[in-house]
């Protein structure tokens, strides 16, 4: 009784940790370009991949510890929800990659190159990643009332 609580909570936790990473990573995107910036972005990424693989890890575990596998993976609305997440996780890679780079400028104490070019689409990205994690939870709400 108690486990699944516990996945369950864990889970949403995590799902609003990430929503609330990606905003503030736009939210920086959207600051004047300084060493800071940079830190702030690398930072942010950090713990947003760290929910990312949190909200996975206990989504599945609560497919195994809840109503079970058979009910979600016989449901189209769990596997839209899937696809979307996973879609969401690769237009991250850009993004990650692009601030990675930073990562020996910054420890040096220098800002490092974050051209007009690069800053729309890693923007972009995490626009797209907006879209999807907005869309997600209408699977979820579909999925709970039986549907699919």
């Amino acid at each position: 009784m108690f486990l699944p609580i516990a996945l369950t909570w864990l889970h949403f936790i995590c799902i609003f940790a990430l929503v609330s990473l990606l905003l503030q990573e736009r939210k920086i995107l959207s600051m004047n370009w300084s060493l800071d910036t940079a830190k702030a972005l690398l930072a942010t990424d950090r713990w947003f991949g760290l929910s990312a693989m949190t909200v996975l890890a206990s989504g599945f575990a609560r497919v195994f510890f809840e109503k079970g596998e058979a009910y979600y993976f016989s449901n189209v609305f769990f596997w839209s929800k899937l696809a979307m997440f996973i879609i969401a996780g690769l237009i991250s890679i850009y993004p990650t990659v692009q601030f990675l780079r930073w990562r020996k400028p910054v420890q040096a104490g220098q800002t490092p190159e974050f051209g007009a070019d690069a800053r729309r689409r890693v923007t972009r990205a995490i626009h797209a990643q907006m879209l999807l994690v907005l869309l997600i939870p209408l699977c979820g709400v579909l999925m709970a009332r039986g549907y699919g």
